[in-house]
């Protein structure tokens, strides 16, 4: 499942599977395109973004 969100004040993506967090997304984009997509993994890096969406 795909969700959008925010995060550190740019668009986001919350990737889902199994009803468990996988993944969070953002990309930097400029008028030139997209300059670099950033991937968040780590359950202990995406418990806290959880946790404040739940809260």
């Amino acid at each position: 499942m795909l969700e959008t969100s925010g995060a550190n004040g740019r668009p986001a993506a919350l990737v889902s599977s199994g009803g468990k967090t996988a993944a969070l997304l953002t990309v930097d984009a400029s008028a030139e395109g997209i300059d670099r997509v950033l991937w968040v993994l780590s359950p202990a890096k995406l418990a806290p973004f959880v946790a404040a969406l739940d809260g």
